[in-house]
């Protein structure tokens, strides 16, 4: 299930990669699993808006990187089956967490979200895990880390689990030389999709 949060006062496409003909001098195998199995997400919380905190220009001082005005939020996953895969062996669903999508309005380095739509200039916004490890978009603790699930609850097809992470302004800039953020608005989003274990 992929669905969209929209952070700030808060679409976002996919990336695309074109390919090329080369020499290779190595191999990559990648593996994954994709179920028909799956939570649902609670209706609040489709495309849910979060507002952060009106803060001064003056919370954003001295250096890139500074951080402010942090806004905690939750997601809920519901109707969670029993398992990830059934069948002989079963594979048991066990915790759920959002995994954070890489898309375009991440910033060049996919840690953070830009500005997208807003009239703020040098600020992007910081997503935190719950534990407050900062999350790297598309990364593997893009809020799916092996410590970032979520336990569910509660007796199937019925299971819930409430995902919580964090959202704060970040003063940066391309040139990587501090400048202070100018006021004005943030608008940014940003996707995710359920993962499991």
């Amino acid at each position: 299930m992929k669905k969209q949060i929209v952070v700030g006062v808060l679409s976002a496409l996919g990336m695309v990669a074109a390919g090329s003909t080369f020499a290779a001098n190595g191999t990559v195998n990648f593996t994954g699993l994709i179920t028909a199995n799956t939570c649902t997400l609670l209706p609040a919380d489709v495309n849910k808006t979060v507002e952060l905190p009106t803060v001064s220009q003056s919370a954003l001082p001295d250096a890139a990187g500074r951080e402010a005005g942090s806004r905690q939020f939750t997601l809920t996953a519901i109707d969670c089956p029993a398992n990830i895969v059934d069948g002989t062996p079963a594979t048991p669903m066990n915790g759920v967490s959002a995994h954070f999508e890489l898309t375009t309005t991440a910033n060049s380095t996919g840690t953070r979200l830009k500005n997208v739509s807003g009239t703020a200039t040098n600020v992007e916004l910081q997503l935190r895990n719950l534990d407050g490890s900062a999350i790297i978009l598309g990364g593997p603790n893009s809020g799916a880390g092996s410590a970032n699930y979520f336990t569910l609850t509660g007796a199937a097809p019925n299971r819930t689990a409430v995902m919580t992470y964090s959202v704060s302004y970040y003063a940066a800039n391309a040139t990587g030389a501090y400048v202070q953020p100018g006021a004005g608005t943030v608008v940014s989003s940003a996707d995710y999709s359920f993962a499991y274990n």
